[in-house]
């Protein structure tokens, strides 16, 4: 599987798109097909080391904080909302920006995306295959949350 890794730490080049084995499911833990990740700041701390004192030792530190996709796979212990809820009974909270929705508010937001009214857009995507160039935007002072990649 492709992964976005860091295996020594570094500028923007060393977070790198490795092909990986695909780890197998325990108990605690759960498995996603990414569509897109953002590059969030931890992963900037991450590749550069500033994390290493508590990061585990191994031979790659897996990168994306913050991602979208879908649960492939559910450990012993994991429990998930089930995918097909109704976006009314879920809601969305989400604190680091400071928006906070309810279901009647999302509901509202997924129908005018469906009547073509309102448009999402991220402000940069890339492919993942250029994570590095995604590093050096956001060590160029890119905006935080500003560069998306895509798989």
């Amino acid at each position: 599987m492709r992964t976005v890794a860091v295996t020594e730490p570094g500028g923007p080049s060393a977070a790198r798109l490795l092909e990986t084995e695909r780890p197998e499911v325990g108990a605690g833990r759960l498995r996603i097909k990414v569509a897109a990740a953002a590059v969030h700041p931890a992963d900037l701390l991450a590749r550069s080391g500033a994390l290493a004192e508590l990061l585990p030792k191994r031979p790659h530190h897996r990168l994306g904080w913050d991602l979208a996709g879908t649960v492939e796979a559910v450990g012993a212990e994991v429990t998930v909302f089930p995918p097909a809820a109704p976006a009314a009974e879920r809601g969305i909270r989400v604190d680091s920006v400071g928006v906070h929705s309810n279901g009647a508010q999302l509901a509202r937001l997924v129908a005018l995306v469906d009547q073509g009214e309102l448009t999402l857009r991220a402000p940069r995507t890339l492919p993942v295959g250029e994570v590095a160039a995604a590093h050096e935007l956001l060590a160029a002072g890119g905006r935080r949350g500003g560069v998306v990649l895509t798989f």
